[in-house]
């Protein structure tokens, strides 16, 4: 089904409300603890963390969150001085650098955690179970739409027209 483009509210409902969404999305302003980025790297290390397993490589992390190695080593850093995570040395192999939690680390992403958990169970709660299964089938549909998409930039005014105009 394509959009009618003589219904160009329904765009632009559809825009203001994903726009809504992801202002209500963040975590409050005022809880330092709950930085997104940091949330987001903590949740992915202990993803990749294996039971028994001491650390996680940086090129396993930046590879999981799509970031590249001087990004993640910029995190890697801010986090360490947050004193969120530490690096040691993998015991297999001295020569590999480990990324782990620390005890601070693992108790700002159980608070996160339990944050997420409960606002999905409030917003679970406020939909029910048929709509909340609803907008679970909408966004396993939409997510993968989103994602595969190359959206091009507006064409550049300047470059498009010719400076010499």
């Amino acid at each position: 089904m394509n959009f009618d483009p003589s219904n160009p509210d329904l765009a632009r409902e559809l825009a203001g409300l994903m726009l809504r969404l992801r202002k209500l999305g963040r975590f409050p302003e005022n809880h330092d603890q709950y930085k997104h980025r940091q949330m987001h790297f903590l949740f992915s290390l202990s993803k990749l963390m294996r039971p028994g397993q001491q650390g996680v490589k940086a090129s396993d992390l930046s590879n999981n969150m799509h970031i590249t190695r001087g990004g993640i080593s910029q995190m890697i850093n801010e986090m360490e001085t947050a004193g969120l995570i530490e690096r040691i040395s993998d015991p297999t192999d001295r020569r590999v650098v480990l990324i782990t939690t620390t005890e601070n680390g693992k108790k700002q992403m159980d608070e996160a955690f339990a944050f997420m958990q409960k606002n999905l169970a409030e917003i679970i709660s406020f939909l029910g179970e048929e709509d909340s299964r609803h907008l679970i089938r909408i966004l396993n549909r939409i997510i993968p739409y989103l994602a595969d998409r190359k959206i091009s930039p507006p064409p550049n005014p300047i470059t498009s027209h010719g400076a010499n105009h």
